[in-house]
This record gives C-alpha cells, sequence and structure tokens, in this order.
C-alpha cells in the first residue's frame, strides 16, 4: 500500500483493518468474491488474499477499490468511520441526474439549515 495514506496505524494493523472493512463492503453490497474482483479487473485469489491480510493492493487498486464503495481510502485503511454506504448515499447512487435534482429539492425543504450549511461548505 502507499506509505503515504498509511499515516497512524502501523503496516501490519493496517493490512489487518483493510481486510475486515473490505470484506465488511463486500458483504454489504451483497457481492461475492468472485463477482467483486471481476468488478475491480483482478483475479479471486488475489482479491481473497486482500480480505485474509495475505496480499495489499496496489495504490491505483486501493483507489479503484474506494471509488467503487464510495468510500474515502482513509476509511478503508480505517483512519475515516464515516461509511458513504448507509441507505441513503446507495439510494442517491441509482438516481439519474433529473432524480437527484428532485431529492435536493426536497432535502432544501425538509432539512433547511443544514442545506444551508453544506452549500456554504461547497463554495
Amino acid at each position: 500500500m502507499h506509505n503515504k495514506a498509511i499515516n497512524k496505524h502501523t503496516k501490519k494493523e493496517v493490512n489487518n483493518m483493510f481486510g475486515k472493512k473490505l470484506k465488511e463492503l463486500r458483504l454489504k453490497n451483497e457481492l461475492t468474491q468472485q463477482k467483486l474482483a471481476e468488478e475491480l479487473n483482478t483475479v479471486q485469489t488475489t482479491y481473497s488474499g486482500w480480505e485474509k491480510d495475505k496480499r495489499e493492493p496496489s495504490y491505483e487498486k486501493l483507489k479503484t477499490i474506494a471509488n467503487y464503495f464510495n468510500v474515502s481510502i482513509d476509511y478503508l485503511l480505517d483512519n475515516d468511520n464515516y461509511d458513504n454506504n448507509s441507505i441513503i448515499c446507495k439510494l442517491e447512487r441509482t438516481l439519474n441526474k433529473e432524480q437527484k435534482k428532485k431529492l435536493e429539492e426536497m432535502c432544501k425543504i425538509m432539512f433547511p439549515n443544514e442545506y444551508k450549511e453544506i452549500k456554504k461548505e461547497q463554495l
């Protein structure tokens, strides 16, 4: 793994956390190792090695995994406990552009203060 990504844990600790997080994400998404390996453009034996902490993905593959699950690399390495895999995040990923606009409008009405704060942060 890329050394810059590992900032507060030893390599061994990160390995143990990474495999556990990876398996957790796979199971939450109801994927087999084979199917996820295909999605990540790798073979099942390599993927299995990541989950069992016997192998380490390259930094590029780590980015691919984070993007696939819509989580940060820090989350995968257990430096960030925020999980973008909530039901709301999953739902949002299934919406088309028009549906996302409607959802944003609904959020604006339902959560006006939070909406304003988030918009401020985005500027």
